[in-house]
């Protein structure tokens, strides 16, 4: 075959076998007038849902040669190039929780993480022991999801001295004891403490085998253990202060044979960091502390038959719930105000889906 000006062109396939096949696939390119209005479309935007908890972004798919290509989303929808321009990134794999590691607790968005949960791309979990103190964790407190793979590795939690019978081979345990004021146990693994509380961290090892040792890590001031006599004379105005704590043995008759305590009276700002005991063979077990203040909503009284103890609004502060005899309550008793103003309470399925409800919301029935 040749066309008008004597060029050659080869004949379609089977054209010469079936004549009636050419007819009908001249019909099925026959574009519909939507097809022909989306051949000038190259870039569609639409918002995107993404992670477990519906975060929105802004996507995009993008026509190239023919073909689909995306979605690509927006990492942040005020972030731009040199342009003035949005910028997209593909999506890449999610990491799936297949395997949670024992006693250790993951959380995203101070939102408690089970089995089978997917985190996006570039999202973070956080991960603490269950029993702060009891447990000494191996690894790192922030897990990234990079495409499809979890990176670094899951921590993992190892038992301390309270639940070895006071092996040689584990770390010390520490116990917290809050003496005035109020704390709170954060999804992130550290403890927040309000201003002007007293704390006292207690490091399990028995005496007999000699004595551990604490150290510290101020993020505002260096720190110096033992008593100090006031100044008989104005000191220069150079002078370097140091918060001062206490550190012994407790004088209590059933404590003082195994609580190694650190005291720090009138906790400030300046005493957030990083607190780690160290036994006489140099294991050691380390408590994060942050000095925060916040403020969770006032509580309405709940519909009876239940009923609603409010110790206050402030951090460290518990709401508790209580049902009467003949009833049982269905979820966690105790919730928790946290530095976050979010609740302590672990169960997912409490929140309300906007996640502005951040005390706990419980059902009854009767038995």
């Amino acid at each position: 075959q040749y066309d008008e000006d004597g060029s050659y062109v080869p004949p379609l396939p089977d054209s010469a076998e079936n004549p009636d096949r050419e007819d009908k696939e001249s019909e099925e390119v026959e574009e519909s007038p939507e097809l022909h209005q989306f051949r000038e479309v190259s870039e569609v935007r639409f918002p995107g849902e993404v992670g477990p908890l519906g975060g929105h972004r802004l996507c995009k798919i993008q026509c190239i040669r023919g073909h689909w290509v995306g979605p690509l989303c927006a990492m942040n929808e005020h972030e731009q190039d040199e342009h003035g321009q949005l910028k997209f990134e593909p999506l890449y794999k999610r990491c799936v929780v297949d395997h949670i590691p024992p006693h250790l607790l993951l959380s995203y968005k101070n939102v408690s993480v089970t089995l089978g949960w997917d985190l996006p791309h570039g999202h973070t979990l956080q991960a603490r022991c269950r029993d702060l103190g009891l447990y000494k964790l191996l690894g790192e407190s922030k897990v990234l999801c990079s495409n499809g793979l979890w990176a670094p590795k899951m921590p993992s939690c190892v038992p301390t001295t309270l639940l070895t019978n006071y092996s040689d081979d584990s770390p010390p345990s520490i116990r917290i004891k809050v003496g005035v004021g109020s704390a709170a146990y954060e999804p992130s693994g550290v403890l927040a403490v309000l201003p002007t509380s007293t704390i006292h961290l207690d490091c399990m090892y028995p005496r007999r085998r000699g004595s551990p040792e604490w150290t510290w890590t101020g993020w505002f001031r260096q720190y110096l253990t033992g008593y100090f006599a006031a100044p008989k004379a104005p000191l220069p105005a150079s002078t370097t202060f140091y918060r001062i704590y206490s550190a012994g043995w407790s004088a209590v008759p059933e404590e003082k044979a195994s609580r190694y305590r650190l005291t720090i009276k009138d906790i400030q700002n300046q005493d957030s960091g990083t607190y780690t005991c160290a036994s006489p063979r140099g294991l050691t077990n380390s408590i994060v502390i942050i000095v925060a203040v916040s403020q969770c909503a006032a509580l309405t009284e709940p519909n009876p038959p239940l009923s609603l103890r409010l110790e206050g609004i402030k951090l460290g502060q518990r709401a508790l719930y209580r049902c009467p005899l003949g009833y049982m309550l269905q979820g966690t008793a105790n919730a928790t105000c946290l530095a976050s103003g979010k609740s302590s309470v672990q169960n997912i399925n409490i929140f309300s889906s906007n996640e502005r409800d951040y005390f706990s919301k419980y059902a009854i029935y009767s038995i």
